[in-house]
């Protein structure tokens, strides 16, 4: 669906002779945001995702474009739209089980530096 979206805002672009800067939209204008919420609920209902909030996916894209490599902070921050980058942070989650992985890489490195009994 983003690729058939992408492919149309291309077209659209060069019919209107201007950049339209979002994924979604009419006649090149932003689609204001009580639009977006009004029509939410029946989607997520539709593709069986009834209780996610729009910011679930967001949060969801900023903490997997914060740990992919080539993905700078500007530009996930302009693919989201946030304007600073203390707003990134804060939808960008840091996982549990990465939080488990380094503790556990913490310990075995430990063991192996001061021996198994301290």
């Amino acid at each position: 669906m983003v690729r058939a979206q992408l492919a149309q805002i291309e077209r659209d672009g060069l019919k209107l002779g201007r950049v339209i800067p979002g994924l979604f939209h009419r006649n090149g204008k932003r689609i204001p945001y009580e639009t977006l919420l009004n029509n939410w609920k029946p989607a997520t209902r539709a593709a069986g995702y009834a209780r996610k909030l729009m910011y679930d996916f967001r949060r969801t894209a900023a903490t997997r474009m914060d740990s992919t490599p080539g993905i700078s902070i500007s530009v996930a921050m302009s693919l989201l739209g946030h304007k600073n980058d203390i707003m990134f942070r804060r939808y960008s989650q840091k996982h549990g089980d990465r939080l488990v992985e380094a503790a556990a890489h913490l310990a075995k490195r430990s063991k192996e530096l001061w021996g198994a009994g301290r």
